[in-house]
């Protein structure tokens, strides 16, 4: 299961309420991060690197300078949410693809 979009849920106790009663659950994430509230970030933070996703399917994920979103700016989204964690962008997307593919085609 995968909670896309994670900015309405994401503080650290809606986030353990999550896994408690569904472990496996990704949580997908997008440049909205660098709006989130204190509150939010930690709840970011408390998403186990196991469960992170990078997301820019949706048009209202727009970058400056771009009219649309679209998959080409996973770097940008990569950048951005990895700033807010705390860790380099390298190790956010080599996690993020191997989250991706243990929840879409089984980790192959």
């Amino acid at each position: 299961m995968s909670l896309g979009g994670s900015r309405g849920v994401t503080t650290a106790s809606v986030v353990e309420q999550w896994l408690g009663v569904f472990p496996c659950n990704f949580f997908g994430f997008t440049q909205l991060v660098q709006s989130f509230s204190k509150a939010q970030l930690a709840g970011l933070r408390s998403v186990p690197a196991d469960r992170v996703l990078l997301e820019t399917d949706a048009p209202y994920f727009q970058f400056p300078g771009h009219r649309h979103s679209f998959h080409g700016l996973i770097g940008m989204c990569d950048g951005v949410v990895a700033l807010a964690l705390g860790v380099s962008w390298e190790s956010l997307l080599e996690r993020s693809v191997a989250n991706a593919r243990a929840l879409y085609d089984g980790g192959d």
